[in-house]
């Protein structure tokens, strides 16, 4: 009985098969952000992970927001989006920080949109949602100024 053989070249041994380089968001969608309604126009911010599941180097193009269809002028409520290392070896991982804002407390929607050499979706999209909150009175919640 013969045992299977891995092939060891310049001193690497691989028996498997080579994963394509594929950036991964830490999160499907950023749904129900909160916000601080006590700082001006509730300004908060955000850190999305991205991670190389690949075996290869993954170099992060660019990153921005875009409009979503429901509510094409919610990507103004949204600063642009900073990546924090945008060479990503095999299992690296970046993180991508923004901040919005959200006008009199209501919902705000947009697309982040992540652009890659990756093999696997070099595109990705992340829908970002946030929480809608109505306050009648906001010295109330937040206290006198």
């Amino acid at each position: 009985m013969m045992g299977s053989a891995c092939l060891g070249v310049l001193g690497v041994v691989g028996c498997g098969e080579r994963v394509p380089s594929e950036l991964r968001p830490g999160f499907e969608e950023l749904i129900d952000l909160p916000f601080n309604i006590c700082t001006e126009e509730g300004n908060s911010s955000v850190n999305l992970l991205l991670r190389n599941v690949g075996d290869d180097e993954v170099i992060i193009a660019s990153v921005a927001f875009s409009a979503d269809d429901t509510q094409p002028d919610g990507v103004t409520s949204f600063n642009a989006p900073v990546v924090d290392d945008t060479t990503l070896l095999a299992d690296g991982e970046a993180f991508v920080q923004f901040t919005y804002r959200v006008p009199g407390g209501l919902s705000q929607r947009a697309r982040l949109v992540i652009n890659s050499d990756a093999e696997v979706n070099p595109t990705l999209e992340v829908p970002v949602v946030t929480q809608e909150l109505v306050v009648a009175d906001k010295a109330s919640v937040c206290g006198s100024p």
